[in-house]
């Protein structure tokens, strides 16, 4: 619309007046049609001049008396609209005075009140923290009374059996022969021995509760590591009637992790997997490759796990309802340690039945 005006404007300074005339008549005719005050009057002024330049000049004054008209009545518009304005923003400016006053009044108040909040925070903080405080001790009280009960009770008979022993042997070693002495040092021997492993057990597990066991991450071979476990546990297979197979894959991968903790999830898996499986069977140790991870199975041909037991496997102290094949002791230690030092090495651990009978337990591993 202000473009037609203005080519109008230009037609009739290079003195087209006709041309110029219906431009602005065009333009006139637009801007009534947008009810353009402003428009109108501006077109008018030029409709004038034009008329004027054509000699046209009754035509011409009915243009400058409608555009005189329109201006005045934007003029007065204008000035009752920014007297209104200027109301406006006195009203504005008032209530902004009001408003800092009333925030002037305020700070003090304010201020009180953050100083309230702040020492809230802190109570808030320091009752957190002292609730924090309280549960872990509950909880280590808890652990420490376990503790205590499961020494107590698997320490107690054995502790029992080497007294029993010991007096026998004082008493009766001058009617005893050289193999009944035998047998009863050997039975001395196998509860000592049993004792170590609930001991060890314990302090293995406070170790790795209390962050003081160091581990070297390394990248290790991990058939290496199930081979050598496997020599260590050939004997006691044998003894159990028991027979331990390895099966490695082509083309693995070595694997991060500590050497001894490693070693010690695979004797604790593979103790656990002889222990509750009858003689005649078999446990197998498989490493293979799985994506960018190394994967450890021990399978058994024991009984399996039930659901009920499987939400406690991993927990401390936890024992399931299946009993050792073979008078073995158990602490409910084992699979605790296992998955607190897969967790300490990235590792993850979990449990499922095979479809026939036994267990398996799958260790995955981060490649290296």
């Amino acid at each position: 619309m202000e473009s037609l005006i203005s080519i109008g404007r230009l037609l009739c300074r290079v003195g087209d007046a006709e041309e110029s005339e219906g431009v602005l008549r065009d333009a006139l005719a637009v801007a009534e049609d947008m009810k353009s005050r402003p428009l109108i009057y501006e077109a008018c002024e030029a409709l004038a001049h034009s008329c004027e330049l054509r000699g046209m000049n009754k035509e011409g004054l009915r243009y400058y008396k409608r555009f005189h008209s329109l201006k005045e009545e934007v003029f007065n518009e204008e000035s009752t609209q920014k007297t209104r304005n200027l109301q406006m923003l006195y009203k504005v400016e008032q209530a902004r005075q009001e408003s800092e006053i009333y925030r002037l009044r305020t700070v003090e108040l304010s201020a009180a009140n953050q100083e309230i909040l702040r020492q809230q925070h802190v109570l808030s903080q320091q009752t957190e923290e002292l609730h924090a405080q309280n549960l872990a001790l509950q909880e280590v009280v808890r652990d420490k009374n376990q503790l205590i009960a499961i020494v107590a009770h698997d320490l107690k008979n054995p502790l029992s059996g080497i007294v029993l022993t010991t007096s026998n042997l004082q008493r009766n070693h001058l009617r005893m022969n050289s193999v009944e002495i035998t047998s009863q040092l050997d039975i001395i021997e196998r509860t000592s021995k049993r004792m170590k492993v609930i001991i060890h057990k314990l302090l293995d597990l406070h170790a790795i509760e209390s962050n003081r066991m160091n581990l070297n991450l390394e990248c290790l071979n991990l058939c290496e590591s199930v081979q050598q476990v496997v020599e260590r546990y050939h004997p006691r297979a044998l003894e159990k009637g028991m027979a331990l197979h390895v099966d490695v894959e082509a083309a693995l991968m070595p694997v991060q992790a500590d050497e001894n903790a490693l070693q010690q999830i695979i004797e604790n898996l593979l103790s656990n997997a002889m222990k509750f499986s009858p003689a005649g069977t078999n446990v197998t140790l498989r490493c293979k490759r799985d994506a960018e991870a190394m994967l450890l199975e021990i399978c058994d041909e024991g009984p399996g796990i039930d659901d009920t037991d499987r939400v406690k496997l991993f927990e401390k102290f936890a024992k399931i309802s299946n009993r050792p094949t073979g008078g073995e002791e158990s602490t409910g230690l084992g699979l605790s340690i296992v998955q607190q030092l897969c967790n300490a090495m990235g590792m993850t651990i979990e449990q499922r039945n095979l479809p026939e009978r036994g267990s398996l337990f799958s260790v995955r591993c981060i490649a290296c």
